[in-house]
């Protein structure tokens, strides 16, 4: 990499970063561009360089989140059973979002937009959907539905909880354990 490239990049992420920052100190609609090149310490021009607008930004902080999940998931340990694959998928979910109350605000702009994919063709969640299967095959998930079905209704559900109006300030982890056992209650093998 040349030294040219090594700044380009720097400079993309200081961007990046400065905005971020922005968008939780101020909110995102109070943001403009022009605060963010302020900020940064660079030229107008150079944002549209590396960025076409704000929402490119939240695009780009959306790929972060989901690269940060997809890590977190394909390093779950193996799970012995439902309950423990649930577990372990919340545990790394909430690990990927962080705490800070402008953290879940920031997360759900980002997701705010449709994505490339369908909620049960995620591809960041197929970890989840291959437990999902294997627990099928021992007859322990139900089979009436197929597993991305399965981990997209679970992820669609997790996410609207943590992300939604109503989701809760104090006591996360309860209201998380209490959305898994009725997951669980619900997609329990009825044979």
């Amino acid at each position: 990499m040349t030294t040219r490239d090594r700044q380009r990049l720097e400079t993309r992420q200081r961007l990046y970063e400065t905005a971020l920052a922005q968008f939780r100190d101020r909110g995102f609609e109070a943001v403009q561009v022009e605060d963010i090149v302020r900020a940064a310490g660079v030229a107008r021009g150079t944002f549209y360089l590396h960025f076409q607008n704000k929402e490119d930004l939240l695009r780009a902080f959306r790929g972060t989140v989901e690269e940060q999940i997809r890590e977190r998931l394909e390093g779950l340990p193996r799970p012995r059973s439902p309950r423990e694959l649930v577990r372990h998928v919340t545990d790394a979910l909430l690990s990927t979002r962080g705490n800070a109350t402008s953290a879940r605000e920031l997360v759900g702009l980002a997701f705010r937009n449709q994505p490339e994919y369908d909620w049960n063709e995620n591809p960041y969640f197929a970890p989840i959907t291959r437990w999902v299967a294997h627990f099928q095959e021992r007859g322990e998930i139900r089979k009436d539905l197929s597993a991305e079905e399965i981990t997209g209704l679970f992820a669609t559900t997790f996410f609207g909880t943590l992300l939604g109006p109503a989701a809760p300030r104090r006591g996360r982890r309860r209201a998380i354990d209490c959305l898994g056992d009725v997951f669980l209650d619900g997609i329990r093998s009825r044979t």
